[in-house]
């Protein structure tokens, strides 16, 4: 996707955090690619799904709080692309939000079943007949690793007896209930604000408030005593919005929700940024919040949890011995330039069987690498191996392109006999639903950037198996750099044409005979006519998702048909 033109969509603040982590480059550059000034049709749609929503808002004495706002499905609209309503809005009786006219709000839309998040920022137009208007100044969207999975059921018979009282606690020093509350949390929510000034070549838009998540294993929020909490700062996006704005205003709101309960806990405080603190699991950095006040409400909520919550596979181990088993590698093979495959054992699974896994999702590991930290250090890459080839062979794959710390290792270090800690199989990015099932779409079409093959190659044997009607469209800068791309030709050759394949390169390849170009509209209408007749699974760099996604937008697919997996972690 083209950058957006014009000022920078970071303030001072969050452009000084980016500078003293890793430089501006990086966040600069994909923040604007990433952070748009309106909501795509993706984006709105997945609004107007949401039963639940976060908002972060600043009071009159310009504190930030984090609050869960309630509703049936179709409560939050987006009637343009620059708007969302909220209608009716039920905050619950004693939520500290601020949901006035002409207050600035973040807004965050988090499906916890799939772990799909996306975010809004902007200034409330409307305030009237308990419902608000938001017009939209940033929206961006992400997966996010650290995130538990689990189903949140709304009791709408609860809904309309939310304003009333319900038994409170509130104070200035946390007690026992709620440091207990704390410990035990896996998620939580930060708002936090930036009142300017913007500076130079930052856009205005930069001003408001923001709330996002922070999450992890339980536990991972330390309770120091009954005013001081820490939390750990993981890998992130590197936009560093949250700590942007505690740089520039260490004011910010915590709100913990027990989502079987309902009980909710907001607290307000300052934050400081412990930039060399390393000490908790996986930190890069530590948040120090000091509490000012908080209220605990019990019951606020009109919600349940049905079924096991599934910890995500990247949470930082919270032992000390990382990894909940050891696997060993069996072989290394050259793939492409840059890109090789590791080929493992499969772990043991649930009653002594081998592991399991379904096509297109991933593994995840914590690697100790000599020299770099003493922590363990957490990577996920995608299964390239298909899940019928493991229960025969006993063995998975990853395929790997060299690429930061982890992955150069791996490359330089890694061979047979010698074994990693793993902790799990995890992921969404799959056309099946559980071991057995069967694929459910007719035709497909799979679109690869790059690495982004990997997904899709596990995926393509299972198509193939079912008989589906499938194109591979597979874009890489280069042919020496295509993984595979010899291996899916040869199936769509066997296939008697249900398997088409196109491949372009975008980089100077004189030996390439075939395609070259960018994928774009033009490049999606010209050689898949049918594409939106089509489930999409989209794979690949931010930079290439974004593109694609676009053009699919702008084609007319509905978002419904489209997943995506990216690997911009």
């Amino acid at each position: 996707m083209a950058e957006v033109a014009g000022p920078s969509p970071f303030h001072p603040g969050e452009a000084e955090v980016q500078e003293a982590v890793s430089g501006r480059h990086h966040g600069e550059s994909i923040g604007r690619q990433f952070i748009r000034p309106y909501m795509p049709d993706q984006h709105r749609e997945f609004f107007a799904s949401q039963r639940i929503m976060y908002a972060g808002t600043v009071d009159n004495d310009g504190r930030p709080w984090a609050s869960a706002i309630v509703g049936k499905p179709g409560f939050v609209t987006a009637p343009d692309d620059k708007h969302l309503r909220i209608s009716p809005i039920r905050p619950y009786a004693g939520d500290r939000g601020n949901f006035g006219a002409g207050g600035f709000m973040g807004l965050l839309g988090l499906d916890l079943s799939n772990r799909r998040r996306n975010r809004a920022n902007g200034a409330i137009s409307e305030a009237r007949e308990g419902g608000i208007l938001l017009n939209v100044d940033q929206s961006f969207g992400n997966c996010p690793k650290y995130i538990t999975v689990r189903r949140v059921v709304v009791d709408v018979s609860g809904l309309e007896a939310m304003g009333q009282a319900k038994e409170t606690t509130t104070g200035t020093a946390l007690g026992p209930e709620q440091m207990a509350m704390i410990r035990k949390a896996d998620i939580f929510f930060i708002a936090s604000a930036f009142g300017g000034p913007v500076g130079p070549g930052s856009r205005s838009s930069s001003v408001g408030a923001d709330v996002s998540h922070r999450g992890g294993p339980p536990g991972f929020v330390r309770v120091v005593d009954a005013s001081t909490l820490r939390w750990p700062d993981y890998v992130g996006n590197g936009f560093f919005n949250t700590l942007g704005n505690i740089a520039a205003d260490p004011r910010c709101g915590l709100l913990f929700v027990d989502y079987a309960t309902g009980d909710a806990l907001q607290v307000s405080g300052r934050a400081t940024i412990l930039f060399e603190e390393r000490d908790l699991p996986g930190a890069q950095r530590t948040v120090e919040f000091r509490a000012e006040e908080f209220s605990h409400v019990r019951g606020a909520l009109p919600l349940t949890v049905e079924g096991e919550a599934e910890l995500s596979p990247y949470n930082p181990s919270t032992a000390e011995e990382v990894g909940s088993q050891m696997v060993e590698c069996v072989s290394v093979k050259d793939e492409a330039q840059g890109v090789k495959t590791f080929e493992f054992r499969l772990p043991e699974g649930e009653g002594g069987k081998p592991a399991s896994y379904l096509p297109g999702q991933f593994a995840t590991f914590d690697l100790r690498i000599p020299d770099s930290s003493p922590r363990p250090v957490n990577r996920t890459w995608t299964v390239s191996s298909n899940p019928r080839d493991s229960r025969a062979t006993g063995t998975f794959t990853i395929t790997v392109k060299k690429i930061g710390l982890a992955s150069s290792w791996l490359h330089n270090r890694m061979a047979p006999g010698m074994s990693i800690a793993f902790k799990g199989f995890g992921g969404d990015f799959t056309p099946l639903s559980c071991q057995d099932c069967d694929v459910r779409a007719a035709s497909v079409v799979l679109v690869a950037g790059g690495i982004g093959i990997t997904p899709l190659r596990s995926m393509l044997k299972e198509f193939e198996r079912a008989g589906t009607d499938v194109h591979v469209l597979y874009s890489t800068r280069t042919s020496a750099e295509a993984a595979f791309l010899d291996e899916i030709s040869e199936t769509a050759e066997r296939s008697g044409g249900r398997i088409r394949l196109t491949a372009t390169v975008t980089g100077d390849d004189p030996g390439w005979g075939g395609l070259k170009g960018r994928v774009d509209e033009a490049f999606l209408s010209r050689h898949i006519p049918d594409l939106c007749d089509r489930e999409v699974y989209l794979c690949g760099p931010q930079g290439f998702m974004n593109s694609v996604t676009a053009a699919l937008e702008r084609k007319g697919c509905g978002a419904e048909a489209v997943l995506t997996e990216s690997f911009n972690f």
